[in-house]
């Protein structure tokens, strides 16, 4: 089974891995569930504000980074209800 992911997921996905970092890694460094931080990637929920801001520190965005990342949430359509 393939999985479409929203441009955001596709983004955590790839900053992620560019660190080195494992989906567990990056949810016990947020202090969250490491199911939260799949259904994004995956793009089945959508990081809330706060949660994003928690993705800059844990992934130590740089400008561009953050810039893109924000701007792909903005303009990716996500489920109802879907915020996390």
């Amino acid at each position: 089974m393939s999985v479409r992911r929203t441009p955001t997921g596709a983004m955590l996905l790839r900053l992620r891995n560019s660190r080195g970092m494992t989906q567990q890694k990056c949810a016990e460094k947020m202090d969250c569930e490491e199911v939260n931080w799949r259904k994004w990637e995956l793009g089945l929920r959508a990081p809330s504000l706060k949660s994003l801001a928690y993705i800059v520190l844990t992934l130590d965005l740089n400008s561009a980074e953050l810039n893109e990342l924000v701007m792909s949430s903005l303009y990716t359509k996500q489920p109802e209800g879907s915020n996390g």
